[in-house]
């Protein structure tokens, strides 16, 4: 939902009183004299913004700054997924004063990252304030700054991914190249194995071409992520099904080697999915909650059915994840308590999971455990491609 700049909601006395009561004691007017304020005779006009309202687009005229009330202000660059966080603005500081400064279009969006009460002040009203205070350009200039910074800092870091994702790319070609021929001689063994007429060889066969083949999809997968956008082959399975096979693959071993597992199975119906690519996502974090327990604790595997979704959560008992530690959990490249860990797996189950419609979110507590969410449209995502067998590009 939009909201152009001058459609602005009619507000309440008590919102009027906040209102003012923000406009003294905002970043900006710091240490100014309150009769000097007053003597200027300003009347912030108001706005409510509801979550996600957009209140300026990039290239838009910046004839106005706000002065936050209440809420937070997120300002980004770019559309969609692609938008990138230059900043979020909170109650008491200020934002969208460089296009009155300069005069030119706005350099980026402003939207209510939730429910927000912001105070519209006019260009001509900060002319007067400047002239009227040297304060209040000091307090301008220390803000700017401080955003540079700010700025500066994301760009490094956006830098450095960019760099490292560029890296990874080019090494997951050379490497998938260098796997993809000892693959497919194990394949060839395979099908050399499968004449003979022994039914202890077909067997060894069998799962000889089932791991050659799961090989050639992790690869497959280190490819989509480099690329940035996995290839999913959309298939119609049940839950019962799923749980059966994170039986077999990954659940059976952990209790064999003393973890308690249990199973709370609520829906075994079916669903639209990737079902290898979600066993691997799946199959990962059940690995890492293994390696949070240190061998020994509790892990809950529960499928239930959230309107019209299936909603995988998998818990466990170990050590937790920090707070810090949590808003960073699905980045590239970043990895919590693996001396080995590559930060790949949490970033390309986030991919994913996202490519089916769904979400994945995380909840933990320092020493009590930890729990992953996997919600999936039932129905697959909208527009999906139609179903097909995977075949192993080798």
């Amino acid at each position: 939902m939009r909201l152009g700049e001058g459609s602005w909601n009619p507000t309440s006395a008590p919102r009027r009183e906040l209102m003012q009561k923000e406009f003294y004691t905002n970043q900006l007017f710091e240490g100014i004299d309150r009769e000097c304020l007053d003597s200027l005779a300003i009347e912030p006009e108001s706005v409510v913004l509801e979550p996600g309202e957009v209140l300026f687009t990039e290239g838009a005229p910046g004839d106005a700054f706000y002065v936050v009330a209440e809420g937070t202000v997120r300002i980004s660059k770019g559309e969609g997924e692609d938008a990138e966080l230059l900043n979020l603005v909170r109650a008491g500081e200020f934002f969208g004063e460089m296009a009155v400064v300069d005069g030119q279009p706005r350099s980026a969006t402003a939207s209510a990252e939730d429910r927000c009460l912001l105070g519209k002040i006019e260009s001509g009203t900060f002319d007067r304030l400047a002239t009227v205070s040297s304060q209040l350009t000091r307090n301008f200039v220390r803000t700017l700054v401080r955003r540079l910074r700010t700025t500066d800092d994301l760009l490094i870091h956006s830098l450095l991914l960019a760099e490292r994702t560029s890296m990874i790319g080019k090494m997951t070609n050379s490497i998938v190249h260098d796997l993809r021929n000892p693959v497919q001689n194990v394949l060839m063994a395979v099908d050399f194995l499968g004449t003979f007429e022994s039914d202890e060889l077909r067997h060894v066969a069998a799962l000889l071409e089932k791991s050659a083949n799961r090989m050639a999809r992790m690869l497959q997968e280190l490819l989509d992520f480099s690329k940035g956008r996995p290839d999913i082959v959309w298939g119609t399975h049940t839950a019962k099904k799923l749980a059966t096979t994170l039986d077999d693959e990954i659940l059976m071993r952990l209790a064999g080697k003393g973890i308690v597992v249990h199973r709370e199975i609520d829906y075994e119906g079916e669903f639209r999915a990737d079902f290898e690519r979600l066993l691997r996502v799946l199959i990962n974090i059940i690995r890492n909650a293994d390696e949070a327990m240190n061998g020994k604790g509790e892990l809950t595997l529960s499928i239930s059915k959230q309107g019209d979704s299936m909603l995988v959560e998998i818990t466990d008992t170990g050590k937790g994840i920090p707070e810090a530690s949590l808003a960073k959990i699905f980045e590239p490249f970043f990895s919590e308590g693996k001396a080995d860990g590559t930060g790949i797996g949490m970033s390309m189950a986030k991919k994913l999971v996202e490519s089916h419609g769904g979400e994945i979110s995380v909840t933990s507590e320092l020493g009590v455990g930890t729990t992953f969410h996997v919600s999936l449209p039932i129905s697959g995502a909208s527009g999906s491609a139609p179903e097909a067998e995977f075949t192993p590009s080798i």
